[in-house]
């Protein structure tokens, strides 16, 4: 049954919400425009690695969205985490399966389809698509799925992992234990059995952080500081002893425990600007926008390799590659183009899943005059 938010909801709820939505927005935003595309122009140092928290923020919103709703039944809600993952996944496996039949048919002397056709590895996102898809004809369109196993793996965990983390001392035992963890696997590489445990466990911890997010909203900015301050020395120590490297690219994959007090740094960072991005809730358009984006916002990334390559492409017949070399061109006409086009992919694939799913999900229809700017 689908509840609406009305005048006798607490008005901090429903900012909390916003603040939850405009901030994962804003992280997918940053992850298409700048994580996936900008990052890469030159010049390339290991210092602009710096700016790659942005998974660290996609696990940590998993858990803080988790904490403030009521707590649903487990079966219910696992099977609406499921369809949540796997339905637009499967939606995005079948647009690649007959785009491939139709590249194979086509443009490459009609070969046998089954050599163009890996349906499994599209409908199976636990295959190494690295290995398996390297020589996909394509392959800018499956680099960026390592994630679905990651947070399929995490799923089932989050409402034990939560109940454990309602008392303070629990969540620090429990997060104290899954850094000493982290901090092993970082020096010995023998803890966990599979890569994607690795990185399932490692991304739970931000996970566990989200339950707290009510908590870090009350914390003074001082000591957040002090906190990101004490996991800069660590991290720096760390990297005297062990010689990780400060490449954070590098540390990402897979995450070690450099990465992991990168990413207690980040999450002083975001909650930081809180105040800030409340703020968003007086500029009407940006505010639409952005909660439009927001939930539409894992389409937005399983698609966004389709509007790199569209836009690619209409640069090439255009034969606007000259513009490339100007920088405004690059840097912010190709960028906006790039995110019209995600626009577009958003409002057809986000049919498509809605006609998919036997229940329809929404945002609340918040009342502006609710919201606490």
């Amino acid at each position: 049954m689908e509840t609406k938010t009305t005048e006798t909801h607490d008005i901090r709820n429903v900012e909390r919400d916003l603040i939850i939505d405009y901030l994962r927005a804003i992280n997918m935003l940053y992850i298409l425009l700048w994580i996936h595309l900008l990052y890469w122009l030159p010049p390339k140092t290991h210092y602009k690695s710096w700016f790659l928290g942005e998974m660290v923020i996609v696990f940590f919103i998993m858990g803080a969205s988790y904490s403030i709703s009521p707590p649903p039944k487990y079966s219910h809600y696992l099977v609406r985490r499921i369809q949540r993952i796997f339905i637009p996944y499967f939606v995005y496996g079948c647009v690649l399966t007959i785009i491939t039949i139709l590249i194979g048919f086509f443009f490459l002397q009609k070969r046998s389809i089954k050599e163009f056709v890996h349906l499994q590895l599209w409908l199976n996102p636990f295959r190494n698509f690295h290995q398996e898809g390297k020589h996909f004809f394509i392959p800018f369109v499956y680099w960026h799925l390592w994630f679905i196993p990651t947070i399929t793996l995490i799923i089932p965990f989050i409402p034990l992992c939560h109940i454990i983390s309602t008392s303070l001392k629990r969540f620090f035992l429990l997060l104290a234990f899954m850094i000493i963890v982290i901090f092993l696997s970082s020096i010995s590489h023998r803890i966990f059995l599979s890569e994607h445990l690795n990185y399932a466990f490692f991304y739970m911890t931000f996970v566990i952080i989200g339950f707290k997010y009510k908590e870090l909203k009350s914390i003074s900015c001082f000591k957040k500081i002090l906190i990101a301050i004490t996991s800069l020395l660590l991290l720096l120590a760390l990297n005297r002893m062990f010689a990780f490297g400060i490449d954070m690219n590098v540390n990402k994959f897979p995450p070690n425990i450099m990465y992991l007090f990168f990413g207690f740094i980040w999450i002083v960072f975001i909650t930081i600007l809180w105040d800030y991005i409340q703020k968003i809730d007086k500029i009407k358009y940006l505010r639409s926008f952005l909660l439009w984006f927001s939930k539409y916002s894992y389409t937005a990334y399983l698609f966004h390799p389709f509007a790199y390559l569209i836009c690619i492409f209409i640069i090439k017949r255009t034969e606007m590659d000259i513009l490339l070399h100007n920088w405004f061109f690059k840097h912010f006409a190709v960028p906006l183009f790039i995110l019209s086009i995600v626009a577009v992919l958003n409002m057809i694939f986000g049919k498509i899943e809605k006609v998919v799913f036997l229940n329809k999900t929404r945002l609340p229809e918040l009342n502006y005059k609710n919201s606490v700017c």
